[in-house]
């Protein structure tokens, strides 16, 4: 059960803290690490090493200006921007060279 407190007596500054429960407690961390997480079991870790880890049971979601970049169970959406996977730029204005009818292989991408 969670324990309220005000900060500076203003309702607007309501701090919760929460009353310790040893199974409820998060692993694995070190002194200046910090952790965000839920009893569902999905986290948000900022390691003081300068990593990043997200573990979500359903779909993990970052928009950037007017990119959208979701992760969910089935794979991976990228709505507006482009990927590049090796310095190749994979979307709409990708292509190939050495198109052929048939079961054939396409040259190397060209852009």
């Amino acid at each position: 059960m969670p324990s309220p407190w005000q900060l500076g007596g203003d309702e607007g500054d309501m701090v919760l803290l929460q009353i310790a429960n040893p199974s409820k407690r998060l692993g694995g961390l070190s002194p200046k690490d910090a952790a965000l997480y839920n009893a569902g079991g999905d986290l948000i870790v900022v390691r003081a090493s300068g990593g990043i880890e997200v573990k979500a049971a359903s779909s993990f979601t970052c928009t950037i200006g007017g990119l959208t970049f979701t992760i969910t169970n089935a794979g991976v959406d990228i709505d507006g921007g482009y990927l590049k996977v090796n310095g190749v730029r994979v979307d709409d204005t990708h292509t190939h060279g050495g198109i052929v009818e048939g079961s054939g292989f396409t040259e190397v991408p060209v852009s």
